[in-house]
């Protein structure tokens, strides 16, 4: 693969770990908790073989997430090895625990844990990163089975604890679910059972409790296939997302699983014209939105890779050959409207770059691949680097070293290293607008989710 494509990757995963580290990790934007003796005597041999003088202290546990924080440290940073020191103000917090945000914040310290035992993340001391992020996803778990889930459904929930009180009231705070917050759930399950593989001498998950979520699956998917055509094209895209890494590890639900995935792609298909456009619902004159485009052209190209689908193979393309011509090669950038002004959010960055990456892997033709891989190079730098959407430059404890960044970016001690919700764009002047505001983790996770598990197939 291009050397400039294998950079972006890697720019791409340290993005994404500095933002779970920093809002998952230690932001404290959410109920937390000190290690236990049990889990202070796990972390003895690996804090031991740590130098003194770079042993992290005040170490501690963010075991659900708000929805909406304030990215701004509550104190100066004296001492980068405090833990404590990197929580984030409790200005702006709106205390709603999203179960979606849950689930992918699991998601996605997962796969950044098998990108470090897999050695496509290097950082000092990945011992310790490894445990703290597997406590963060393993905690984050039961805090879902214990508070968010009433019978076989999963829940929002608020926060309403009396703060002179140690004890947690969560109130469920949403009846009616979102179905691809469900689907999103069993992927953060799927996902830690996963773990298990890896032999960590720390994994407390009980598998048969792992499987006992998971087992509720079949009863969910009998319900969904049944009501396939009536779901909107974003429903049927990010489900079908979610569960095309539920079937890749085979141990959940296979042949259930593979079932609905062809029934997804066939009605994605089946809702793209011979132009290349989207239905946004079946038999609708909508035409869904750019981030529900190109998930569907994502988990199109991923099902034509994985089943040798042709439907999916063409209808990829044609989905690709109508969004390709949007690409403007002076602004780098792809045009999602007809005006100098673009809008993206995380969301829409993160679903265009993802699917570039998954169509570049069917993609035959020598010179296709030649033009993706330009693409997601400058498509990359425009919204990624220059557009400034990655906030703040103070980087937190466990940060082996600083990304590059152009030198027009400027650094900050005040925020925290995590993505903002988007950005504008004045193609003309190349001009790009982005203010530092509350981090919005309903856009960001998802976004994070969705580039881990397509750049690094």
């Amino acid at each position: 693969m291009d050397n400039s494509i294998l950079d972006i990757k890697s720019r791409i995963n340290s993005m994404i770990y500095l933002n779970m580290m920093s809002y998952s990790v230690l932001s404290g934007c959410g109920n937390c908790s000190m290690p236990d003796a049990k889990e202070v005597e796990e972390l003895e041999p690996i804090l031991h073989s740590i130098p003194t003088t770079q042993r992290p202290y005040q170490i501690f546990f963010t075991n659900s997430l708000y929805k909406k924080c304030l990215p701004q440290y509550e104190i100066d940073i004296e001492n980068p090895l405090n833990f404590s020191s990197f929580r984030w103000t409790d200005r702006k917090r709106k205390e709603i625990i999203d179960i979606d945000i849950m689930a992918n914040s699991i998601i996605a310290c997962c796969n950044l844990i098998e990108r470090l035992l897999t050695f496509d993340l290097e950082l000092e001391n990945p011992n310790f990163i490894l445990y703290i992020l597997y406590k963060t996803a393993s905690n984050q778990a039961r805090f879902i089975n214990q508070h968010l889930k009433v019978g076989n459904i999963f829940y929002n929930g608020e926060d309403v604890s009396d703060q002179d009180s140690n004890e947690l009231n969560i109130q469920i705070a949403d009846r009616r679910p979102d179905i691809v917050s469900q689907f999103a759930v069993f992927h953060a399950f799927s996902a830690l059972l996963q773990l298990s593989s890896y032999n960590l001498y720390y994994y407390d998950l009980n598998e048969e409790e792992l499987f006992g979520v998971i087992n509720i699956l079949p009863g969910l998917l009998t319900g969904f296939t049944e009501d396939v055509e009536q779901r909107t094209s974003k429903e049927l895209s990010l489900i079908g997302l979610h569960l095309t890494e539920i079937y890749r590890p085979s141990h959940c639900h296979t042949d259930m699983v593979g079932k609905t995935l062809h029934k997804i792609g066939k009605e994605l298909c089946r809702r793209t014209s011979a132009q290349g456009l989207l239905q946004r619902k079946k038999d609708g004159e909508e035409l869904a939105s750019i981030a529900t485009t190109t998930n569907s052209l994502n988990l199109l190209a991923q099902l034509a890779y994985m089943f040798a689908s042709k439907s999916s193979y063409e209808a990829s393309h044609r989905l690709y050959e109508h969004f390709s011509r949007s690409w403007d090669n002076e602004g780098l950038i792809f045009k999602t409207k007809d005006s100098n002004k673009q809008k993206y959010s995380i969301k829409d960055v993160a679903a265009v770059i993802a699917a570039l990456f998954s169509f570049l892997r069917i993609a035959h033709d020598r010179n296709l691949k030649e033009i993706l891989q330009r693409q997601i190079s400058g498509f990359a730098e425009t919204t990624l680097v220059d557009s400034g959407i990655f906030n703040g430059q103070y980087y937190p404890i466990l940060q082996h070293s600083k990304l590059e960044h152009p030198e027009s970016l400027i650094s900050s001690a005040l925020w925290a290293p995590v993505f903002n919700k988007g950005f504008e764009y004045k193609i003309s002047k190349k001009k790009h607008y982005c203010d530092p505001d509350v981090f919005r983790a309903d856009y960001v996770l998802p976004a994070c989710v969705i580039l881990l598990s397509s750049i690094n197939i």
